[in-house]
């Protein structure tokens, strides 16, 4: 570097620098601009959102099926974190039922509650079976049980530790425990003669860009598109575990991006809700935030 470019600052650069920051105010590099109006309003309206939301994820259940089932060509398609609507139909929907999955109240013991649909309801054809080496709950159609079992029964993760003596690991969340299925082993996955890869069926059914084909809803699995999960989600920060791992979801209240695994959601008591419409076999799945849980409105996109 050459001396004659750079000198040291002396006492009279510093006077003259202490007058031009007297006029800070007026100095254009030091103005922040104004924010315009329409992004104003977007903010202070956010309480008044309407519930007419054309943009929505589509589900499509089936009669003997829980609502885990996913939509392919608009269950497949997410666009990043919190794209829980992805079709536009253009046509006004009206709320017919919203079901609130989560908090529930007066439950005594949630380890007897179905750990996919969260709901400890048992009736003929869709008994509630517990795995006889972690004792995790399932319903039969949750899980893909067709029959009871007389003897002893053993969940997939479980059977899969039997067969290599590894415990498998959900590939969206850092959870251990739970109800998990095997994973679409045909692109890079686990196989062979190693382990395969598994993810929770709660985590399938809350991630949008999971599901399972209609003609696997009979063993409800294996789990679909788990690899094309958008990458976006794997570097969000669970707000309430405080881990990169795995693949979160967002908060469905307006603008709020508080990120979270469905299963730490569900686990700390957030609003979790399952929206139905009048006239649509569509359905929306909804989170919010422990700001957001009392006084949940529709999402804006």
């Amino acid at each position: 570097i050459l001396d004659s470019m750079f000198r040291r600052v002396d006492a009279e650069d510093l006077r003259v620098l202490k007058n031009q920051l007297k006029k800070v105010k007026e100095d254009p590099a030091f103005k922040i601009p104004p924010m315009g109006k329409k992004y104003c309003n977007q903010w202070q309206d956010e309480e008044k959102i309407h519930l007419d939301d054309p943009g929505s994820q589509a589900l499509i259940p089936t009669p003997s099926t829980s609502p885990v089932v996913k939509n392919k060509s608009k269950g497949a398609g997410a666009g990043g974190p919190g794209a829980e609507r992805l079709g536009k139909s253009g046509k006004q929907r009206k709320i017919n039922l919203t079901s609130v999955l989560c908090p529930k109240v007066d439950v005594p013991d949630y380890s007897e509650l179905c750990d996919v649909c969260f709901d400890g309801e048992s009736q003929d054809g869709n008994m509630i079976v517990f795995c006889d080496s972690c004792n995790v709950a399932v319903h039969q159609v949750c899980y893909g049980i067709p029959v009871v079992p007389e003897g002893p029964w053993l969940c997939n993760k479980c059977k899969e530790k039997e067969r290599t003596g590894i415990v498998p690991k959900c590939m969206l969340c850092p959870v251990r425990n739970g109800a998990m299925k095997p994973v679409n082993p045909s692109r890079g996955s686990g196989g062979g003669g190693g382990g395969r890869d598994f993810v929770h069926l709660f985590c399938s059914q809350w991630i949008p860009e999971t599901f399972i084909r209609a003609e696997d809803t009979a063993k409800m699995e294996p789990v679909q598109n788990v690899h094309a999960v958008s990458k976006d989600r794997f570097r969000l920060l669970c707000s309430i575990c405080k881990q990169r791992q795995g693949a979160c979801i967002q908060c469905s209240h307006g603008m709020c991006a508080t990120a979270f695994h469905p299963l730490c959601a569900r686990a700390t008591g957030l609003l979790m809700e399952v929206v139905g419409y009048e006239d649509s076999d569509d359905i929306d799945l909804k989170v919010y935030c422990p700001k957001h849980s009392k006084r949940p409105v529709k999402r804006a996109l």
